[in-house]
């Protein structure tokens, strides 16, 4: 369901080090793991078509445990907005952007960065 990626490794030469883990199973324990062997942030793909129910109804549970655990590490959190629905949307770049500031508003202070992707 998300997308998991971590950077900012201490102790690397680069800047920015990262991989990409979609883990099965204990999201949690991945999490753990990873913040253990040194990752500082983590890049979370959020889905409108897992997210969004309804015209403005969403579900935020299962993105708000993410969050919860990746903040109760210390981590940084980038999210990645995935627009796609799967439906044929007339004004697609206006719901776009509705949902888009909906998960910014709902994760003011938890999610610290976005990227944007259709």
């Amino acid at each position: 369901m998300f997308l998991l990626w971590v950077s900012r490794a201490e102790g690397f030469t680069f800047e920015y080090a990262g991989v990409n883990l979609e883990p099965e199973g204990n999201w949690k324990e991945a999490l753990n793991q990873l913040r253990n062997a040194g990752f500082s942030a983590v890049r979370i793909l959020i889905l409108r078509s897992e997210i969004e129910k309804g015209k403005k109804n969403y579900n935020w549970q299962p993105l708000e445990e993410v969050v919860e655990h990746a903040r109760s590490l210390g981590m940084q959190i980038v999210g990645v907005i995935e627009g796609r629905t799967g439906k044929v949307e007339e004004n697609a770049p206006k719901e776009m952007a509705v949902f888009a500031s909906a998960v910014a508003l709902r994760f003011r202070g938890g999610i610290g960065y976005y990227e944007i992707s259709e």
